[in-house]
């Protein structure tokens, strides 16, 4: 209830800062001395993917960090990769379990990245893949990784390699070139 002299109390809304927001303590503490009602919030998470998070991924798998690796995958991922023994790995359970392996199985990790196209929680990699396995035998091919995430975290990576196709498909294209190049075609 206010008085004749006394003006109506405006109830006045909270003014927000970011915790990554360069907020002097001083002015902080100001501000609520004044009767300002001040809050810092939690900072955003940054939900849009850039090269510098696709470049640190990579380099926790070169360097063999599954803690760090595991962090960035959502509880409900997807981990395609056809160099493993399960090549569709669902759930950190599955993709944990699958990293172990391929990390046991591998001296040395490389993925210089060849090309890198972004758009916003999607990512494309052209990685020129360059491995070393545990007795020494090197690996140099091209690949493509697909990345997608959500709320920061990876939903989906999944790894596309220029191999044939196996199985039939892949026995008539052999087929087929066999007899092109007796033909002369190829």
């Amino acid at each position: 209830m206010t008085t004749e002299n006394e003006p109506p109390k405006v109830k006045q809304p909270p003014v927000l800062f970011n915790k990554t927001q360069d907020l002097n303590p001083i002015l902080f503490e100001e501000a609520r001395s004044i009767g300002l009602k001040v809050e810092r919030m939690a900072p955003a998470i940054n939900t849009l993917m850039d090269r510098a998070f696709i470049e640190r991924t990579f380099a926790d798998v070169a360097a063999k960090n599954l803690d760090a690796v595991m962090a960035v995958f959502a509880d409900d991922a997807l981990l395609y990769d056809p160099h493993y023994p399960q090549p569709e790995m669902r759930g950190k359970a599955n993709i944990r379990r699958g990293l172990e392996w391929g990390m046991s199985s591998m001296q040395k990790f490389g993925f210089p990245i060849r090309n890198c196209w972004i758009d916003g929680d999607k990512a494309v990699i052209e990685v020129d893949t360059h491995h070393v396995l545990q007795g020494g035998m090197e690996l140099k091919f091209p690949q493509i990784f697909v990345i997608e995430t959500r709320d920061g975290l990876i939903t989906r990576l999944q790894s596309y390699v220029p191999y044939l196709p196996h199985g039939i498909p892949g026995l008539v294209g052999a087929l087929t070139r066999w007899q092109w190049k007796l033909t002369g075609k190829l």
